[in-house]
């Protein structure tokens, strides 16, 4: 199998929602991670700090439209991306290739395509809450590769240590706004999901939790 890393670059035309949601998505993994990532760096805290001035900074620019303003919001951008790339570093360092620790750390996971193999599981999910009370929208990472669909399975739980028994596997094409509904508020959903093409199947990914609203 080829080397397989945490995708830290910022393409150019990343938009500034998906670069926010990317810098989110590495601080919530590696906060519940810290004892596999013990000593980040950068640190947490400045990937906060680069995160919170650019959101900063970019809704003071979407208001004002100025280009000072502007600038200062680019400049932020950059840093952001730059802290990004730098902790990347440091996981494929601590990873040193291992599937697990790297998706332990909530970047996207990367590896040159290779004829005939399988996918690779999605390397996050999110949770969010539905429209309607008792319903729960499920994102997740779109994997590379032709012909790709994905399955998710899920679990209700009374409480966050439930252990999960999972239901029938559903099957989708959409890696956005997938709803489960009819769930009792207050109950704790566990969602996994795995990649699925002609060559097999992903292993699944780690479960998250989802207190249902």
């Amino acid at each position: 199998m080829k080397y397989t890393r945490a995708l830290g670059e910022t393409p150019k035309g990343t938009g500034d929602t998906e670069i926010l949601r990317r810098a989110g998505a590495v601080l919530e993994a590696m906060i519940v991670n810290e004892e596999i990532f013990p000593d980040p760096l950068p640190s947490l805290e400045a990937l906060q700090v680069a995160k919170d001035t650019y959101e900063s900074r970019l809704a003071i620019s979407s208001k004002t439209r100025g280009l000072q303003d502007i600038s200062l919001k680019n400049e932020a951008k950059a840093a952001l991306a730059y802290t990004l790339q730098k902790l990347a570093f440091y996981v494929n360092t601590v990873a040193d290739g291992h599937l697990p620790t790297l998706y332990a750390s909530g970047f996207r996971i990367t590896s040159p395509a290779v004829k005939g193999q399988v996918p690779y599981s999605p390397s996050w999910i999110k949770g969010g809450d539905g429209h309607l009370s008792g319903s729960v929208n499920v994102d997740f990472q779109k994997v590379d590769g032709n012909n790709v669909a994905y399955e998710y399975c899920y679990a209700v739980t009374d409480d966050l240590d439930g252990v999960p028994a999972w239901g029938d596997i559903v099957h989708t094409r959409t890696t956005r706004k997938n709803i489960i509904d009819g769930l009792v508020p207050r109950t704790v959903l566990h969602i996994r999901v795995r990649a699925v093409n002609a060559n097999g199947v992903s292993e699944w990914t780690p479960p998250i939790k989802h207190i249902v609203r």
